[in-house]
């Protein structure tokens, strides 16, 4: 942003303001180069060039020079998300008074995983946990892991010569990772991002896809 003149002085700042980066880090880094307020510290790197981490900074020290808004919606929609988040929440541990993260819905949402993958909810009835009343067209948890179900008996039909029971196997996909999956793909509207989550690990854990 231009300088801001305060009409009761002659002092002025510098305000920068980003928002819906969504874990999109070759957006967020082009927009720092472009930057008057936010400059990058340090960045690794590992053999293959990927960016394993990075610090930013303010680009002044002063006090009153500047200032930076981050406006939510840091995840969901690329594979940087982890980078993207460690990097704003260590900028605003050493500029608490000058940077400013505010929260969006992809980030707020993100607080439903705590509850609704906790050994309490883990515990319940797939049968008893309903579809989400604000998509008429998305599937309920049951019907969800129905749906896997079937397609895996239709991809080993020819290999098997009994089919577990429908119960069994619906109750041996209510695992953690295909509840995240079905909350991340039909009631938190970010189909991606598991996939994308998958992607950066492996880049962080110099793994394969597969592996992770």
């Amino acid at each position: 942003a231009k300088p801001t003149k305060n009409n009761d002085s002659s002092s002025s700042f510098r305000l920068g303001y980003v928002t819906d980066v969504e874990g999109n880090l070759d957006y967020f880094l082009n927009y720092v180069k472009q930057s008057q307020v936010l400059i990058i510290q340090t960045m690794t790197r590992d053999e293959a060039n990927n960016i394993l981490s990075f610090t930013l900074s303010l680009a002044s020290e002063k006090k009153e020079d500047c200032y930076f808004v981050y406006g939510g919606d840091a995840v969901d929609k690329g594979p940087g998300d982890i980078r993207l988040v460690r990097a704003l929440v260590d900028l605003k541990r050493r500029y608490p008074q000058r940077v400013f993260l505010l929260v969006g819905n992809r980030d707020l949402n993100k607080l439903r995983l705590t509850a609704e993958l906790s050994q309490e909810d883990m515990n319940r009835e797939v049968k008893d946990i309903p579809q989400p009343h604000w998509d008429p067209k998305a599937p309920s948890l049951k019907e969800y892991l129905e749906n896997i179900v079937q397609q895996k008996q239709q991809k080993d039909k020819d290999n098997t010569a009994t089919t577990p029971s429908f119960s069994s196997s619906v109750d041996a996909l209510n695992t953690r990772v295909h509840r995240l999956n079905y909350m991340l793909q039909h009631t938190l509207g970010c189909p991606n991002t598991f996939e994308y989550r998958r992607q950066e690990l492996a880049i962080l854990r110099n793994k394969g896809k597969k592996e992770i």
